[in-house]
């Protein structure tokens, strides 16, 4: 065989191990955020604007943070408490504006004892009840933006 043939077999082998290494893992989530054009307003002669504080959580399973008040889940340590062994490391905080087209948290590649990505918008204002709180199956969790508008939290599909 001559050395062109060496070549592109080497080639060959370098593109199908890379494939197979990417094949076994599920990569890096990143999930992405937007705000609408009223988000967690102070209600003035003229209504502003404040961000919106976030909490996202790696859960094990889902039935805690589901059943969990938003309150219960307000801090670090309440949602530890509440959550236990459901709860995968520590939760991350993030922070969005209104306005914001998008934001982005890269979460890295989940632990394989990670079902469920959980997002608490911690928004204090809750008249008429809204959702606050909402946890997606990990592998949909970067299929589409968690939506921030008014004093809510959606998943905008």
């Amino acid at each position: 065989m001559d050395r062109g043939g060496h070549v592109r077999h080497a080639w060959v082998a370098v593109v199908a191990a890379a494939a197979a290494g990417l094949a076994g893992c599920g990569g890096p989530t990143v999930i992405r955020f937007q705000a609408g054009e009223r988000v967690n307003q102070v209600q003035k002669d003229k209504p502003e604007n404040t961000p919106a504080n976030l909490m996202i959580f790696l859960l094990k399973d889902n039935a805690s943070f589901n059943n969990a008040s938003p309150e219960q889940l307000w801090s670090k340590e309440k949602a530890k408490a509440v959550l236990g062994a459901d709860l995968a490391g520590e939760p991350r905080e993030t922070t969005v504006n209104a306005g914001d087209p998008e934001s982005k948290i890269d979460l890295g590649a989940l632990p394989a004892d990670v079902r469920f990505v959980g997002v608490l918008a911690r928004l204090p204002k809750q008249d008429p009840p809204v959702t606050r709180h909402i946890a997606v199956k990990k592998d949909e969790a970067d299929d589409f933006p968690f939506l921030v508008v008014d004093y809510k939290l959606e998943e905008k599909k």
